[in-house]
């Protein structure tokens, strides 16, 4: 688990992981990666707004199929998916 995720239930997690689309989305659900997209480097930060909504997107496909996956905000006001 990296340090942008919170994991209550690996379970939702797992299920979650299988609507990925794409290493990115793959590193948001592990916690690898930022939601706000503060981690990307490179040619990457150039497109920061795109990776975002990729992010988006995916705990959104996670909410349509009924799992309980959520931002939540952490100290500092750090954007976190939370498993529960």
């Amino acid at each position: 688990m990296g340090k942008f995720a919170l994991v209550n239930n690996p379970e939702t997690q797992r299920a979650a992981l299988k609507l990925a689309k794409g290493c990115y989305q793959r590193d948001i659900l592990l916690g690898n990666e930022a939601i706000s997209g503060s981690t990307l480097r490179g040619k990457a930060k150039n497109y920061g707004s795109r990776y975002r909504r990729s992010a988006e997107a995916v705990i959104a496909r996670c909410q349509s199929a009924g799992l309980d996956v959520d931002i939540c905000i952490m100290d500092h006001g750090r954007r976190t998916v939370c498993f529960d």
